[in-house]
């Protein structure tokens, strides 16, 4: 029997057994038609689908479920569930490369889509004869991931708009891209981009100063004018995000709204009065209240949080500071993550070369008890939500991916 590209193979019998804390192990007996060894070596490429039914498995490790897997550009799905009992095991196995694993964060590398495990980096694959999404890319906004696929909001390069020696306007080109099918352009001249939280929707403001809400593949949903850094509600109903006051410049307003969109309605709501620079809003994962950083109200650039229907805005941080000392909380630069039971809101820090990951962390009430300096970098991404992160550290003149961890 010869592999073909996307031929399938039912394997009769596997067991699954655990070697070490990170290395699984698959014994697969009775397919020497496959061409495969008859043990698989722990540094293969495991991608595991559980069906419990009874006990599961002692494994130390959670494997997450992966859609596709490559062993020399073909599909191989080891489809049978094991006779071993008391579970039931779907097994899709490959020696080689994982095009993309459920546990990968990404990021740029001279330009280039690049993959991180934990260990290594790798270049992302674009497709089946592919070799890998090279750019020279300019910018990731976001990526989501979907069974069997994996999109990034990309941009290629600055507009049209850009002069170097100026400070006018301008923003950089949209770019839709996944791992399998190539890309698309959304729009030429944008400041920001979101997925929502299922990744069927964007968010995206251009360098009018126009929040657009459209679907991946569908029409624009919405369009909202004197608009800027929109961010979803975790259930994907609600876009929060900066609304220029009536009458003001749209490119310097010196005050800002916080507003909130309704997706389903497109109905617009200000949650604040627009006399201060409120900028940066995020709703907390409850979706209880929103996070959001001012300047005006206090003097410093500081944190405050407001409940998005009714209700007055509290600082968060830098309370009664009068000067900035080793107690000052410094604000976001460009990313920010929360923990998805809302203890934590981390995010990087930059003034001139000083690059830092800071961390807020919050009971459950939404109290601050703790703002802790993380590390030294910037760009931090989830490796495992709420307990260790990914994020970029100077080392060679390049930025490189680090580990980070929660206290």
């Amino acid at each position: 029997m010869q592999n073909k590209t996307n031929n399938r193979f039912a394997a009769p019998d596997a067991v699954l057994r655990e070697t070490s804390t990170f290395n699984l192990q698959v014994t697969v007996r009775g397919t020497p038609a496959l061409g495969m060894p008859e043990t698989v070596p722990p540094k293969a490429c495991l991608c595991l689908t559980w069906g419990v039914s009874g006990h599961a498995p002692s494994v130390s490790r959670p494997m997450a479920s992966v859609e596709r897997c490559i062993m020399k550009n073909h599909l191989l799905d080891l489809g049978r569930a094991t006779r071993n009992t008391t579970f039931g095991l779907l097994v899709m196995l490959a020696i080689g490369t994982c095009r993309v694993s459920t546990a990968d964060v990404f990021f740029l590398d001279g330009g280039n889509l690049t993959a991180f495990d934990g260990k290594a980096s790798r270049p992302v694959f674009a497709g089946p004869n592919d070799t890998a999404a090279k750019g020279p890319y300019h910018h990731l906004f976001d990526w989501k991931q979907a069974p069997g696929v994996t999109r990034f909001l990309v941009s290629k390069g600055r507009d049209a708009r850009f002069r170097p020696d100026s400070d006018a306007p301008s923003g950089v080109d949209l770019w839709l891209r996944d791992n399998s099918s190539g890309e698309q352009q959304i729009h030429a001249s944008v400041y920001l981009a979101r997925f929502s939280p299922d990744g069927q929707t964007l968010a995206y403001t251009t360098s009018d100063c126009e929040l657009r809400i459209e679907e991946r593949e569908g029409p624009r949903l919405h369009t909202v004018r004197g608009a800027c850094n929109p961010n979803w509600k975790s259930d994907g109903r609600t876009v929060v995000f900066e609304k220029v006051p009536a009458g003001r410049n749209l490119h310097l307003p010196e005050t800002l709204h916080l507003a909130k969109l309704d997706v389903a309605t497109g109905k617009v709501d200000l949650l604040t009065d627009g006399r201060f620079d409120d900028v940066r809003p995020e709703f907390d994962p409850s979706g209880k209240w929103v996070l959001f950083v001012s300047g005006g109200r206090s003097g410093f650039a500081s944190f405050w949080k407001i409940p998005p229907d009714d209700g007055e805005p509290e600082q968060v941080t830098n309370l009664g500071l009068k000067r900035v000392d080793e107690s000052f909380v410094p604000t976001p630069y460009q990313k920010t993550l929360w923990s998805a039971d809302g203890r934590w809101f981390v995010y990087d820090f930059k003034s001139g070369e000083v690059r830092q990951v800071w961390g807020l962390e919050f009971d459950v009430s939404g109290k601050l008890l703790r703002a802790v300096k993380l590390a030294n970098g910037l760009a931090p991404q989830w490796l495992e939500e709420g307990k260790t992160f990914v994020y970029l550290k100077s080392a060679s003149g390049r930025d490189q991916p680090a580990i980070g961890k929660l206290p």
